[in-house]
Formats: structure tokens, sequence, C-alpha cells
């Protein structure tokens, strides 16, 4: 039998999972979590099934399973497993323990019955052992919390993608997601330089280079962002200072009304008093003359600019004489 045929084989045929090689799997998982790839969306980075596939090759050197569908298929069963064991164990549930011992729910039957009906990702799981819960809330505990489930799979996909591979300047990807996973890798070798045939415990220098290269160009749209800042605050500021300039001189000027409004007041009440003071007129002249000098400001600044009683008197008799009174 050649390779293609092997291939189409595999994924015709469906695989049982030993208990040795869920568990393998299971410790993959945990090695991927701890050499950083998941993804900040929640899963975990492309290609991570092909380095799962190298994983069990290693610690099993005669598993034939594959990335896909083996492999793939397994963690979104386990990933189901878990998410539906820890919605009945959560605070929306009622009836429902952990056997520790046994690694089972403990429910009675028609409560997980009626359950089982709003809920059919947890069908099947009455009274069967999930050894790998406990462990698995390090792989999908993060993804469970922050409610991934409700982001559209191809969304998610297409955020994973763009996370890692820089788009075109017309903003398109060369990466094709529908070729399936077995194309994934020779798709990545031709648009990045993500290198995808490093086992879990090789990753780590890659990922520290790719999140260094990240936060290189973070910085650099940080510094941007930050000159863009500063600029519109100083144009804000110089803005401001002229306002206020302006305002200053509104208030000097607006001071100086007020001021000239109070000196004239203080006048005003001084002019009876000053009339008095002049020789030869008679208190109907004092009171004709107080009456016409205080009703015009103009007139009573003048009045105060004679400074000799003879010109204030002078004074006097012309403001009377013109307004009728001699």
């Amino acid at each position: 039998m050649n390779e293609s045929s092997e291939n189409q084989n595999a994924k015709g045929t469906k695989r049982q999972w030993t208990t040795e090689e869920d568990a393998v799997l299971v410790q993959g998982l945990l090695q991927l979590v701890d050499d950083g790839w998941k993804a900040d969306a929640g899963t975990f980075k492309p290609g991570y099934t092909k380095v799962l596939e190298r994983y069990l090759l290693k610690k099993i050197p005669d598993c034939t399973l594959k990335a896909n569908p083996h492999i793939e298929s397994r963690v979104k069963r386990l990933k189901s497993h878990y998410s539906a064991i820890r919605d009945m164990l959560g605070p929306s549930a009622s009836g429902f323990g952990w056997n520790d011992a046994t690694k089972t729910i403990v429910v009675e039957k028609e409560v997980y019955r009626q359950w089982c009906k709003s809920h059919p990702n947890a069908t099947g799981l009455f009274g069967k052992p999930f050894p790998h819960y406990e462990r698995l809330h390090n792989v999908f505990g993060k993804d469970k919390a922050c409610g991934d489930t409700s982001e559209d799979p191809a969304d998610h996909a297409y955020n994973i993608v763009k996370e890692f591979f820089p788009s075109s300047p017309r903003n398109e990807f060369d990466i094709d997601l529908n070729l399936g996973e077995e194309n994934f890798e020779s798709q990545i070798s031709e648009t990045a330089t993500y290198n995808t045939t490093q086992v879990p415990s090789q990753v780590n220098q890659s990922q520290r280079d790719v999140t260094s290269n990240r936060s290189g160009k973070s910085a650099a749209k940080r510094a941007k962002h930050t000159d863009d800042v500063s600029d519109s605050l100083l144009s804000s500021l110089n803005k401001l200072g002229e306002f206020y300039a302006g305002s200053v001189e509104n208030i000097k000027q607006l001071t100086s009304c007020f001021m000239h409004e109070k000196l004239t007041a203080d006048r005003r009440n001084q002019v009876v008093s000053l009339l008095k003071e002049i020789e030869g007129l008679s208190a109907v002249d004092v009171v004709r003359a107080g009456m016409v000098i205080t009703k015009d400001n103009n007139l009573c600044d003048y009045f105060f600019t004679m400074d000799t009683p003879e010109l204030k008197k002078e004074f006097v008799h012309i403001v009377l004489k013109n307004n009728g009174s001699e």
C-alpha cells in the first residue's frame, strides 16, 4: 500500500485511543501550555497538532496517530467532555458532585437525564470515568472561564492566523485554511518563518524571538502613538494659552470698566459736598446743580477736573444756565 493510500485509509478509519495514548496526549497539551503555545484568543497556535503528533511518536515509538484527523478530533473531544463536566459542577447546576476516587460525576440519573436535554454535550458521561479532568484545568480552564465557546470558529481561526502571520499590503493572507491541517505546514514555510518542526521542549527560544519581534513592533507603534498624543496635547496647550491670554486681556478691560464705574459712583457721592463749599450758591442752586451733574457721568468727570473754587463756581453757573435755572 502506497503512502497516499495509507493516509486515505487512516482518514476513513475511526481510531480507538488507548489509556496510555490519552495520558501522553494530555501531558503533551500541558507541555504546550508551558512552552507558550496558547494564543491570546484562548486556543492553541496554528500547527500545534503537528507538534503533538511528534510528541506522541517520541513518547510512544510505534504510535500511528496523526495530527489530522486523530489528534485534532481527540483534543476537541477532551475539551467537550471537560467543558460538560465543568458546567455540571458549576454554580448554574445543582445536584451534581465529583467522585475523586473514580473520577466520575455523582448525580441522580433523572437529574442527569433532565440536564442533558439542555446540555447535549454532557450525554454519555453518566458513570463514565474522566481521569484527566483536574489536569485539563491548565489546558482548557481559561478558555471556559473566558467564554471562548461564544466565538465563531471561522473568526477564531482568522484571528489566530492574523496574529501570527502579518498581512500583505492589501490586508490579505496567503494561507488557505480550507486545505486542511496536513497542508498547513507547507504553506507556513512559504509565508512565514514560524518553525513547526520543533517538539514542545524546543520551542522556548523560538517563542521568545517571536515575542521579541512583536514587542519591537508594538514598541514602535506605541512610540508613534505617543508622539501623536504629544503633538495633539501641545496643540491643545497652545490654543489654551491663546485663549487664556485673550481672557486675561478681557478681564483687564472688564476690571478697568468696573474701577471707572466705582470711581464715578464715588465722585457722584462727593458732588453735593463740593457744591456746598462754593460761596454764593443757594441751597436751591446746590440741589439743581447736583441733579444735573450726577445724572451725566461725562459731566461729573469734567466737574472734578475743575481744580479751583472759582472754576467750580463758574462751572455750576454754566450748568444751571444751560438747564434754564438762571
